[in-house]
């Protein structure tokens, strides 16, 4: 991996925001990798024509303490829809958040019934090196980014998607999955950026999915074989992260039936904050992590999981 590759891995972040308290967390961690990297943060606001407006919760920012964004009361909705297209009051009170923390932000605001097409679609135009947005938005009418837009935006997009699913206090622990492959590499690297930024701990893990014979039984010698090799690259992985300068690692290996099970259960048992998987891997007989996979483990998770692409 070339130098230039690691220090613009997360040069250009874009951030999906609606207003929603969920949107919001993922601004405030995406402006933390953003002071972490010296990184420009961009954000995208998609309205349905026939949406209601957002209103926003408070936004806490547990690494400062204290209010961020100020709450907007609901009898405010639908002033703030219909300024929405005249002055874009909700992306730019965003947008100065942004700006507040020293940091580089352009903002859209646009109308369009497909938001993750609009999303994905800047993201490319705009060369963008990870796009940043929450698992769930606004509920009922008032939806906008709802876990079909991310759960589709982590499938489709070309670049590395993070999608936060709940406020973090930090990255002190972060699971990557890992297989050897040159996909699980790059997530292995994006995580140990993070964690060396972040002062936290990364774990490697491999997923050993165990094989079942056309009968339906087990097969002792396939599972033996398995576990060794992946035994092995998660040795290698340990010694690739402490290069990287990651002084907590602890690497781990599970036998599942499910691969995205396996991962989503360590994760939630080992109380991680973050669970970083690349997008594709080895097939089946090294058990690991086709696109299904890794859009399995975001959309199924309840930790923030961030999908590396190279």
């Amino acid at each position: 991996m070339s130098e230039e590759k690691k220090a613009n891995r997360f040069a250009k972040l874009l951030v999906a925001i609606d207003g929603s308290e969920m949107s919001d967390y993922a601004l405030n961690l995406a402006i933390h990798i953003g002071e972490a990297f010296s990184s420009k943060v961009d954000l995208i606001y998609v309205y349905a024509p026939s949406f209601p407006p957002p209103v926003s919760s408070p936004l806490y920012d547990p690494l400062s303490v204290g209010p961020v964004l100020s709450p907007v009361p609901e009898w405010q909705a639908q002033e703030i829809h219909k300024n929405a297209r005249k002055d874009g009051a909700l992306v730019e009170q965003r947008k100065k958040v942004v700006e507040e923390r020293g940091l580089e932000c352009i903002a859209t605001s646009l109308e369009s019934e497909d938001v993750a097409g609009e999303i994905m679609k800047l993201a490319s135009i705009g060369a963008y090196s990870l796009i940043v947005l929450g698992s769930r938005g606004l509920s009922g009418l008032r939806s906008l980014i709802l876990g079909s837009v991310s759960k589709k935006v982590a499938k489709e997009a070309k670049t590395s998607v993070l999608v936060v699913k709940n406020k973090v206090e930090g990255l002190p622990k972060i699971l990557v999955g890992y297989d050897g492959s040159e996909e699980g590499k790059e997530a292995l690297y994006a995580a140990a950026d993070i964690g060396v930024r972040f002062h936290g701990e990364v774990d490697p893990i491999g997923v050993v999915s165990i094989p079942i014979s056309p009968e339906g039984m087990v097969i002792p010698d396939s599972v033996s074989k398995w576990e060794k090799e992946m035994v092995d690259d998660i040795r290698d992985a340990v010694e690739l992260l402490k290069e990287h300068g990651v002084t907590k690692c602890q690497g781990k290996t599970v036998d599942s039936s499910d691969v995205t099970k396996g991962i989503i259960e360590e994760a939630t048992r080992g109380s991680y904050d973050l669970i970083a998987v690349g997008n594709r891997g080895y097939g089946r007989i090294k058990s690991f992590f086709l696109g299904s996979v890794a859009a399995g483990v975001a959309d199924s998770a309840k930790t923030n999981v961030l999908i590396v692409r190279r």
